[in-house]
């Protein structure tokens, strides 16, 4: 591999060569034009008529090579128990999910927002929203009910997924001021008899009516620049601001971590971190971009160690990496040291 110096120097010297090639890492649903069109300077258009999107690169394109593969591991600390998906059932899942949104009236361009931590459901429902060309809006769990109102507002979402019943109070302490949602999926719990909310169990019973044909359409009409997701600040020195990400823009970050990890198809991460940060949801795109899979834990206590040996990503917290080096017989660094770059770190307390 060439330095990294080298690696910019080429694409300063010869952009349309450098991102020609580049291009040739994902999967397109219509190839492009042209690398390059210049014609209107200072204006820019890359890769003119090509059609891709995140969702179709991170899982569509691997069911030929590897759909036996683990993708996603959930280890579950309140039911004690471990669920996996190949990339071929993780294919299904986010279908069946993408269907649901629709039979729900989620159109191109909306926004659903999430509001729990990190769990398998918000991985699937997010890769769901961002196959059909819908968005995805992280909300920390931590986050108080005047926040969520915040986010949710500014955001312009039409429906809200709540991890559990803590989260649903704080949403229908502030029902009233939420004038465009018009659903909230509760992922764990009973919810109250109310038709403005949907129990998880009750969400997978919907989308039986979505033929093939439409969900395939609003698949093929998703378009590189259409947005993806958008990420808010914690809001800690002002309200919250929201940063929009298209799918082009993750699926070259995702590429990026790809030239700059010694990561290959069939590695594993671990991820213990919140999906509403950017850097959490980075480490998923980039691994399922990749070829490789991600086990999502939420306890150490849980962590299986036929699983947990030797991930070639530890995407944790700097405390939970000092907790696993002291107290776990098989430690990330065992029998393959992560080396410093690929050791994907944040600093700070975590949460549980």
């Amino acid at each position: 591999m060439t330095t990294y110096k080298e690696f910019h120097a080429r694409s300063i010297r010869d952009p349309e060569g450098f991102w020609g090639e580049q291009a040739k890492f994902i999967d397109w649903h219509r190839p492009f034009d042209r690398v390059l069109d210049y014609a209107n300077p200072p204006f820019r258009a890359w890769f003119s008529g090509g059609l891709t999107n995140l969702c179709h690169n991170a899982v569509d394109r691997h069911l030929a090579s590897r759909g036996s593969q683990k993708a996603l591991v959930w280890i579950s600390t309140e039911v004690n128990a471990e669920k996996s998906w190949t990339f071929a059932q993780l294919h299904d899942e986010v279908n069946r999910f993408a269907a649901i949104l629709q039979s729900l009236g989620v159109g191109k361009g909306d926004k659903a927002c999430i509001q729990s931590y990190t769990c398998y459901p918000w991985i699937l429902t997010d890769m769901a929203l961002m196959s059909i060309g819908s968005v995805t809006v992280g909300i920390y769990q931590s986050n108080l009910a005047k926040d969520c109102r915040y986010i949710i507002n500014h955001s312009d979402a039409v429906l809200v997924f709540a991890e559990n019943e803590v989260q649903l109070a704080k949403l229908l302490s502030i029902r009233s001021e939420l004038p465009k949602v018009r659903k909230v999926v509760l992922f764990k719990g009973t919810p109250p008899k109310d038709e403005w909310i949907i129990s998880f169990d009750d969400f997978l019973e919907l989308g039986a009516e979505v033929p093939d044909a439409a969900l395939e359409a609003r698949v093929a009409d998703v378009k590189p620049s259409d947005p993806a997701g958008i990420v808010y600040t914690s809001g800690t020195t002002g309200v919250p601001k929201g940063a929009v990400l298209t799918h082009d823009n993750v699926i070259f970050t995702a590429q990026s971590v790809y030239h700059s990890l010694e990561v290959k198809p069939g590695d594993k991460q671990l991820l213990f971190l919140p999906l509403a940060h950017v850097f959490a949801r980075l480490c998923v795109w980039a691994s399922l971009f990749i070829g490789a899979g991600t086990i999502i834990a939420r306890s150490l206590d849980r962590i299986n160690k036929r699983e947990f040996a030797n991930p070639k990503i530890a995407a944790i917290a700097a405390a939970i990496e000092a907790y696993i080096r002291t107290n776990h017989r098989h430690p990330v660094t065992q029998s393959q040291p992560v080396k410093p770059k690929e050791s994907w770190r944040l600093s700070g307390r975590p949460e549980f």
